[in-house]
């Protein structure tokens, strides 16, 4: 599936996200530690992983308790282009 990021440019705190998402390399974080991490509000962090998702640029797998409840997401980096732009971009 092919992102729209190539319409837009990513702001600098999706390019943390994305960042972020790399570095946990699949392992479940809750909006509020990625939030947390990043210094931004959660809220924030909230939306711009819905219009990450919505673009390609992240996939999010749900993880269940065995009693049903629901535990952090695992995020994962979607788009490599996303990836390599927000690695440059830190990078200089």
């Amino acid at each position: 599936m092919g992102s729209n990021v190539a319409r837009r440019r990513l702001t600098p705190t999706e390019r943390a996200i994305v960042l972020l998402v790399a570095e946990l390399g699949g392992e479940p974080c809750s909006k509020a530690r990625m939030a947390e991490r990043l210094g931004r509000n959660e809220k924030t962090v909230d939306r711009l992983l819905s219009g990450l998702r919505r673009d390609g640029v992240i996939s999010a797998e749900p993880a269940f308790a065995p009693s049903g409840g629901q535990l952090a997401n695992s995020y994962r980096v979607a788009d490599v282009d996303a990836l390599a732009e927000c690695v440059h971009r830190a990078t200089g």
